[in-house]
């Protein structure tokens, strides 16, 4: 039913609630899973934040540094997940979450794409929030995972 399973994660106890639920379907359907991890790309952060005179090496170190950042969050997780599913591949991406998760889901043709529910509710809901952009624009199925709650037990 499921070869491909996609999740995101930026380490919060929320995010983590989603990738054990996706690990668990990985595992139960022998499916790749696909854990992906964005950052903010150096440009959109240092033209909001930059001072004046800023050295385009400034720019390259502070990729390479939320670059790396990713990666040992990536390293930290798919080593939680060994023996997960049929494999277990990490994407770190430089780009806004909603469009690393559905990038990565439609570059692997993903069957379902596992989000949490946190900021579904509120203001975050109306201004956008990660699990809502991505419910609307999903290549596949989506499996909202009520994580709100798994702060709590964490």
């Amino acid at each position: 039913m499921f070869g491909a399973i996609v999740v995101g994660t930026d380490g919060s106890a929320t995010a983590s609630e989603a990738v054990r639920r996706a690990a668990t379907l990985a595992a139960a359907f022998g499916a790749d899973l696909h854990v992906v991890n964005a950052y903010k790309p150096p440009a959109i952060v240092m033209a909001t934040t930059a001072e004046p005179g800023l050295m385009p090496s400034a720019v390259v170190e502070w990729e390479a540094a939320a670059r790396d950042e990713s990666r040992r969050l990536l390293d930290a997780v798919a080593h939680e997940l060994i023996g997960v599913g049929a494999s277990v591949t990490t994407w770190a991406m430089p780009t806004h979450p909603a469009s690393a998760i559905l990038g990565v889901a439609e570059a692997v043709d993903a069957d379902l794409i596992v989000v949490g529910n946190r900021g579904m509710q509120g203001k975050r809901r109306v201004l956008g929030s990660v699990p809502n952009h991505i419910s609307h624009h999903a290549c596949c199925d989506v499996l909202v995972v009520d994580t709100v709650g798994a702060r709590a037990l964490v």
